[in-house]
């Protein structure tokens, strides 16, 4: 079960699978299109586990903690996070606990298309299996949010994202993300949500 009990044990960081060539400072990232969407404005950016808002290495402001239903925080503190230039936002998360419903984010926003990116990374479990759980999307389940396990993704003390776009917030305004328990508890460590900026398709006309 995860604790708030920050680990001074030092460990070897699992290497990134062989497939993956990406910078050092580059978060592992898995997307659900072949070809990722046009991004427009970042609407909504959440240090998921933090108290205080969070200011990154590129001047981007990081809302503290909010719009959760359930679950609790977890700090690591200073702790090396590869993959990374901004590891506070992975040395925080937060958890849902089993006892509790099923871990929410309500989101709020706007009707219109969206990409939501996940950040996480795995400062507890150091093998493959020992933490797994899904991700649905307003209710829906996502191929690329199914069965996550961070250790066999990405591996321990690694920053990974997901970008999931395409996704169509209707009028209620809201955009709903359940964490699903499969083995031990689901986290997040950090949540962004870009406007989808939506090709203009010009239909040809007949002289």
């Amino acid at each position: 079960t995860t604790t708030t009990t920050t680990s001074t044990t030092t460990l070897t960081t699992i290497p990134p699978p062989a497939t993956t060539t990406l910078a050092a400072t580059t978060p592992l990232i898995a997307t659900t299109a072949a070809t990722p969407a046009a991004l427009g404005d970042a609407v909504l950016r959440i240090d998921c586990g933090a108290t205080v808002p969070y200011t990154d290495t590129q001047g981007n402001v990081w809302a503290a903690d909010e719009y959760f239903n359930v679950g609790n925080l977890n700090e690591i503190g200073p702790e090396a996070i590869a993959n990374t230039n901004d590891p506070v936002l992975y040395q925080s998360h937060r958890w849902g606990a089993p006892e509790d419903p099923d871990m929410q984010y309500s989101l709020p926003l706007y009707p219109g298309q969206f990409t939501l990116v996940l950040h996480f990374c795995e400062t507890w479990m150091q093998f493959p299996g020992e933490r797994q759980f899904s991700v649905t999307v307003l209710g829906n389940a996502i191929p690329a949010l199914s069965t996550i396990d961070l250790v066999a993704a990405a591996g321990y003390m690694v920053a990974y994202k997901i970008a999931v776009p395409g996704i169509t917030v209707g009028a209620d305004g809201f955009l709903n993300l359940t964490f699903v328990r499969a083995v031990e508890n689901p986290l997040v460590s950090a949540i962004e949500v870009y406007s989808q900026i939506t090709p203009t398709t010009t239909t040809p006309t007949t002289t």
